[in-house]
């Protein structure tokens, strides 16, 4: 355990009432609102499972590093600063009185690493009991941590495998805390004058195992599919809290205590326990149960993506969505050292995942390219270049060297290669569920924040004020246009058709316009073509890269209307087309809404039944002024203009969601 912390991870649930869960409830909110909180997930290298990696001893311990520290003014210049050459860092760190913006930092090569994680970001600075349970629980445990000036944490490590250890710890904690990989840092007994009256925490030392080889080997967190299974095991539910009785680690304890146990990323945490320093096995942090042991795995995100040698264009997107807070330079540094610890750092299909030419990643079904994520040409030669794909072969000299397996190659181009979670373009915000794919917000992004607001603007207030920039909008096409875009992306079913009738100058295209910006998107203009397949491949094309709002131009005058009707009629909850350069068929979800902008329906389209089914209608009755005038320019740009502007659309599209998931996302 950390020096001086016998009470456990938690320091104020060992004084609290009811076994102590009272209080720790009281102080660990950020914890309850965060799901991440509290995340100890990370490798147990030990054969026997149970055997500590430190001897527990109290006190200061030595940590004596190779290299070279100095220390001296952030602002002075270096050659000013005191050099120390192979120093026990724990001395350092214990020097009583120096001067203000003091820092401490490796020279070169010297065998230390700091890792930074910051809460600049939260919407409250967590309490110093939070801080201290990140400290007690984070895996692998730091050599020395504290709690920083700014409210973060600063956690060292030191010896051979520093960096390795460091990285680890990075991917442990949580994604609300902003994580940096340093090689100095405020030292923590000087003051900080960017954080005036301000005094970091105490220095936790711990006595670990520095020179026992770390195996880059399960370091993340567990992958959704084990998650869910440890959840389900567990009969619990994400991002609960559960009464005592309920509790994996003490089940047996003759108690009360309510609400204490807690659904976290990594595993279950119970306060109550936390109180009473119980721990499921001896080398686990008190009060925790990681996941991990309950299905008997420990596959990670990066074990997963290694296993199947994904290459880097997909995988830093897969590494990006289950790590925002780590950048990308840490994450290709971590997933090298994933793929090295999986197939040995000679393999020589490991530099051929970093391969920038293989500019293209896994859709859903099909290949995108990486830049504007459409449907792209994966041809022979490319494939073969996939590690995915690659076998090693020795030639008569014991030299290595890949090549590709036909079967594999075969996999990936025509059928799902392996290891590779699907990637889902989606513009400015997405109402989609977790549905499996990996959610990637594509370019052009919003200069303003698009979200749904706690406290919106009233919505006849929002409504009058776009009466300025967009004199005689129909409130209630734009509402509709802006609902049938929110139910086709939220939910899965017969796709929403709003068709909007009016004369020539009623702002029936600019309305679906306005509408689609303000979820980020514009619209795509569809042709009705002679040829079944082109005008399906329109829909998958325009769907697969995140399109919402669909659009057939003046839609009354197409010719041989009656004819290409069939084809509207086949739209339905999937889309089966057929892409470009590719000997197969694709099935798509349809999470689009389809609008039928004209000046009047014909009189056999009126009475269709079938049509009719699949649509509502609005009929505009007044002509509207030219809009890119009176709003300053293109209606799609209206939005990001200014943030008052972006209020006004942030909040009419507050109401019109709510509206939509009070009757289930049901447009028709």
């Amino acid at each position: 355990m950390l020096v001086g912390e016998a009470g456990g991870p938690n320091p104020d649930a060992s004084n609290g009432g009811a076994d102590g869960a009272e209080k720790a409830g009281s102080t660990s909110h950020q914890a309850a609102a965060d799901p991440h909180a509290l995340v100890v997930h990370a490798p147990d290298k030990r054969a026997d499972g149970d055997e500590p990696d430190a001897d527990g001893s109290d006190g200061k311990c030595p940590l004596p590093v190779d290299g070279t520290i100095r220390m001296g003014c952030m602002h002075a210049p270096r050659h000013t600063f005191q050099t120390f050459l192979n120093p026990d860092l724990a001395d350092l760190l214990d020097v009583p009185i120096l001067p203000p913006d003091t820092v401490i930092e490796a020279v070169g090569e010297t065998t230390v690493s700091i890792v930074d994680a910051d809460t600049h970001t939260w919407s409250e600075p967590p309490s110093p009991e939070v801080l201290e349970s990140y400290i007690a629980t984070i895996q692998p445990q730091p050599d020395a941590a504290w709690i920083s000036h700014g409210a973060g944490l600063k956690l060292i490590y030191i010896g051979p495998y520093h960096r390795d250890r460091a990285l680890a710890a990075a991917f442990a904690l949580p994604s609300s805390f902003s994580i940096e990989m340093l090689g100095r840092t405020r030292h923590p007994r000087s003051t900080s004058t960017a954080h005036p009256g301000r005094k970091c925490g105490k220095v936790r030392f711990r006595r670990n195992k520095v020179r026992k080889q770390f195996l880059f080997h399960s370091v993340g967190r567990l992958t959704a599919e084990l998650r869910q299974q440890a959840l389900r095991q567990l009969d619990m539910q994400d991002g609960q809290r559960y009464d005592h009785d309920r509790c994996p680690i003490d089940a047996a304890a003759d108690t009360t205590a309510k609400d204490c146990v807690a659904v976290l990323e990594a595993g279950i945490y119970c306060h109550r326990c936390a109180g009473h320093g119980v721990r499921y096995r001896p080398h686990l942090p008190a009060a925790f149960l990681p996941f991990r042991l309950l299905v008997n795995s420990d596959t990670t995100t990066l074990d997963r993506l290694a296993d199947d040698r994904v290459h880097w264009s997909h995988a830093r997107l897969e590494l990006r969505h289950h790590h925002p807070n780590i950048g990308q330079e840490i994450l290709r540094e971590a997933y090298r050292k994933t793929l090295e610890a999986r197939w040995e750092a000679g393999d020589p299909r490991i530099p051929l995942v970093f391969d920038l030419n293989l500019d293209f990643v896994w859709g859903d079904g099909l290949w995108l390219d990486d830049r504007r994520f459409k449907p792209t040409k994966v041809d022979n030669d490319a494939a073969s270049g996939l590690p995915y794909v690659l076998m090693v072969r020795e030639n008569e000299d014991e030299e290595k060297y890949a090549v590709p397996n036909p079967v594999l190659r075969s996999k990936a181009k025509n059928r799902t290669p392996s290891g590779y979670t699907p990637i889902r373009p989606f513009r400015g915000i997405s109402f989609r569920p977790n549905d499996g794919y990996i959610p990637l917000q594509v370019e052009p992004l919003p200069r303003h924040k698009i979200e749904l607001l706690a406290d919106p603007m009233p919505l006849s207030q929002a409504l009058a004020a776009l009466q300025g920039p967009f004199p005689r909008l129909d409130d209630r096409y734009l509402m509709a246009c802006l609902a049938a875009g929110i139910c086709a992306d939220a939910a899965l079913g017969q796709p929403p058709g709003l068709a909007g009738t009016g004369t020539s100058g009623s702002g029936k295209e600019q309305t679906i316009r306005l509408g689609a910006s303000f979820v980020g998107d514009d619209v795509v203009k569809l042709t009705l073509n002679d040829s079944e397949e082109a005008f399906m491949r329109q829909l998958g094309v325009a769907i697969t890269a995140g399109h919402r709002f669909l659009a057939f131009d003046e839609f009354g005058k197409t010719r041989s209307l009656g004819e290409k009707l069939k084809s509207i009629l086949q739209i339905s909850t999937y889309v089966t087309w057929r892409p470009l350069y590719v000997n197969r068929l694709v099935r798509t979800p349809v999470h689009a809404a389809f609008f039928y902008p004209c000046v009047r329906f014909p009189d056999f389209l009126t009475s269709s039944a079938e049509f009719l089914r699949r649509t509502r209608r609005v009929h505009l009755h007044r002509r509207v002024p030219n809009w890119s005038e009176t709003s300053g320019g293109d209606t799609c740009a209206w939005r990001d203009r200014t943030s008052e502007n972006a209020f006004i659309a942030n909040s009419i599209l507050t109401h019109v969601w709510r509206l939509c998931h009070e009757h289930g996302f049901r447009f028709l």
